[in-house]
């Protein structure tokens, strides 16, 4: 809970005259893929937290590494002990501002691009991330699918399993959003 109140710290508490300008989700669904010719390692979270600030035009998500599950308890193991390092780097986050007009009044889908920073491994990149805001009937959804590259964020694949786990990983992030109401 501290994280999440943090995280939303980061991107203050914002009201605008005419309405609400923060949003969050609280059970962020983000998945990825490894897919090579011999294998495809599929993992999930809904653990993930993020941030839509309106105002400043400004989106954030946050999930615990070891959050993820995979098909079997090995490839977890493997992905928190060797791949990730999930003990010494327990989060991921990306926090980027896009500047998309959107219409928060009227139901559509409004693609968004996103420019900021991917922080995986203690390594923190630059990233332009491509997605979609919908509205539908005062709801807001968010999805995006990226592509990470390992070598970027110094994830060491071994020889013996290079053709088993692929260089480049397909993550896709998809949420729903609701109004932060603060608690005093």
């Amino acid at each position: 809970m501290k994280i999440y109140l943090l995280l939303i710290a980061t991107l203050s508490m914002t009201f605008h005259a005419y309405g609400q300008t923060l949003f969050t989700s609280k059970n962020l669904n983000i998945s990825f893929i490894s897919d090579t010719p011999l294998e495809s390692i599929r993992a999930q979270t809904t653990s993930a937290i993020a941030v839509l600030n309106l105002e400043k035009k400004e989106i954030a998500f946050e999930v615990p590494v070891s959050s993820f599950e995979f098909d079997l308890p090995l490839m977890h193991d493997h992905f928190n002990d060797l791949y990730l390092e999930s003990d010494r780097f327990p989060k991921a986050t990306f926090h980027g501002q896009f500047n998309s007009e959107i219409d928060f009044m009227k139901n559509g889908v409004y693609p968004i691009t996103a420019e900021g920073k991917l922080y995986i491994k203690g390594i923190s990149k630059s990233r332009t991330i491509q997605g979609f805001i919908t509205i539908n009937n005062g709801m807001i959804s968010f999805s995006s699918t990226f592509s990470v590259n390992c070598k970027d964020h110094n994830i060491k694949i071994s020889k013996m399993v290079s053709d088993k786990i692929a260089n480049t990983i397909d993550v896709s992030v998809k949420g729903e959003f609701s109004a932060y109401l603060a608690t005093k």
